[in-house]
């Protein structure tokens, strides 16, 4: 199987979490789980899953730490004292998490052989996820010129994820403009949508567009035309 995905839930005795709480924990939490996943390089296999979901739980349910069930693997970590992760600050819940989540990708690397060879690779994702860069959404166009190329990516940093467009020189691929088109809270954006799907050049400017070719926004990169 191919791994594509991380994820870190909760199980804190109280049910369903309330929104009022569940919520901002998210936004705290997202961007680590978000970046480790993004940055996964492409067709690295595992044998049972390509999604791995850790858990802390108040009180163990499964018969062993790790279980996969199509394609799915969960691995449950126990800490009777979990729901006191929603009274901790900020850079606390940061840390907590991310224990949970070494300590799951462990547990889970005894169960899977070929998900075990990239342990270096897992501890550095996750050591290095509060660092920004940019996801590229793999849409973009080239200027008529072919001086120029632009590219849609989502900048993702610890308190906000940024969608913007990018110039690039074609040649040098160096990055020479960046035009931001919104900011939204940490939540993954295949969830609430990046709003366009095509990019146009029209002389010079660069529009975004719609897949129904609706006009989303137009900015004027000032480049020759």
């Amino acid at each position: 199987m191919i791994f594509n995905t991380l994820d870190f839930h909760l199980d804190t005795q109280y049910g369903e979490e309330p929104v009022a709480l569940h919520v901002p924990f998210r936004a705290r939490i997202n961007y680590i789980v978000d970046s480790f996943s993004m940055r996964i390089p492409k067709k690295i296999r595992t044998e049972l899953f390509h999604k791995l979901n850790v858990s802390a739980h108040y009180v163990g349910h499964q018969v062993t730490p790790f279980s996969a069930v199509e394609g799915i693997g969960m691995v449950e970590l126990v800490d009777p004292d979990i729901a006191s992760i929603y009274r901790a600050t900020p850079a606390e819940t940061v840390q907590r998490v991310k224990t949970f989540l070494r300590r799951g990708i462990h547990v889970a690397a005894e169960a899977d052989r070929l998900f075990a060879q990239h342990l270096d690779l897992w501890e550095h994702l996750l050591s290095t996820a509060e660092e920004k860069f940019d996801h590229d959404f793999r849409i973009s166009r080239s200027h008529r010129s072919r001086r120029w190329r632009c590219h849609a990516v989502m900048q993702v940093t610890p308190s906000a994820y940024h969608f913007d467009v990018l110039v690039k020189d074609s040649k040098s691929l160096e990055t020479i403009q960046r035009h931001r088109i919104k900011t939204t809270e940490c939540f993954f954006p295949f969830y609430v949508g990046i709003g366009f799907s095509k990019l146009r050049w029209e002389k010079g400017d660069i529009v975004g567009l719609t897949r129904d070719d609706k006009e989303v926004f137009r900015f004027d990169t000032g480049l020759p035309a």
